[in-house]
C-alpha cells in the first residue's frame, strides 16, 4: 500500500485550541509517535490516524483570527534553532546559541519562543532529548548511559533522574516494558503496564 500523505487534506487548517484540547492533541501525537516506533510497517495506518485526529481537532476548535502569514514568519524565524536541536541534540543548546543562529537577542528569542511553543527553549530541548531517548531505548540495544551521553545529558545519573519525570518510570523499566510488549499509555501520556 502506498503511503498516504497529509497533503490529501487539501488545504492548510489554521485553528487555535483551548488548553484542554491542546493538551489532548499533544498527548495523542506523542502516543502515535511512540506507537509507530514500536510497530514497524504501521506507517500507513498511523498516517490515517493522524489525519483523523487533525480533522477532529480542527472541527472542535475555534477558527483562528490571527494572520496566518505572520504566524508562519514567526515560526520560520525560529527554525534555525529547531534545526540546531535536531541536528546535534548533544551539542551546546543554550538559549544564547539558539538566539545567535536566529539573529535575535537572547531576551527577544526567549519571549518569542515561549509565545510560539508554550514552553521555554531549555524545556523544549529537554523534551526533545527525552523523546529521542525513549525511541532509542526501544529501537536499539545501546547501553542506557550511552544513550544519555549521546543526547547531551551530563551524567548517566542526570539522565536516569530526568527520564521518569517525563515517562513515569526509569529508562530500564521503560525498555523492559516495551520489550515485553505490554506497552500502553495512560491519560497522562506515561507508559503503563496493560492489565
Amino acid at each position: 500500500m502506498k503511503e498516504q500523505s497529509l497533503n490529501e487534506l487539501g488545504s492548510i487548517i489554521c485553528t487555535t485550541f483551548d488548553s484542554e484540547m491542546a493538551e489532548r492533541l499533544s498527548m495523542l501525537f506523542a502516543w502515535i509517535l511512540d506507537l509507530a516506533h514500536n510497530k514497524p510497517g504501521a506507517t500507513a495506518s498511523m498516517t490515517r490516524l493522524v489525519k483523523l485526529i487533525l480533522l477532529e481537532m480542527s472541527c472542535a476548535s475555534k477558527p483562528s483570527d490571527k494572520n496566518v502569514q505572520i504566524e508562519v514568519d514567526r515560526f520560520e524565524r525560529l527554525r534555525p534553532a529547531l534545526r540546531m536541536v535536531v541536528d546535534n541534540p548533544a551539542g551546546d543548546l543554550s538559549l544564547e546559541n539558539a538566539a545567535v543562529v536566529c539573529n535575535l537577542s537572547p531576551a527577544y528569542f526567549s519571549r518569542r519562543f515561549k509565545a510560539l511553543f508554550g514552553m521555554n527553549f531549555s524545556e523544549y530541548v529537554r523534551s526533545y532529548r527525552l523523546r529521542v531517548a525513549a525511541r532509542r531505548l526501544i529501537s536499539t540495544g545501546s547501553r542506557i548511559s550511552d544513550i544519555g551521553f549521546d543526547l547531551g545529558f551530563s551524567t548517566a545519573a542526570h539522565f536516569t533522574a530526568t527520564f521518569p519525570r517525563r515517562y513515569g518510570m526509569s529508562p530500564r523499566d521503560y525498555r523492559a516494558l516495551a520489550r515485553r510488549g505490554d506497552y500502553g499509555f495512560s491519560n497522562d501520556n506515561n507508559p503503563q503496564v496493560s492489565s
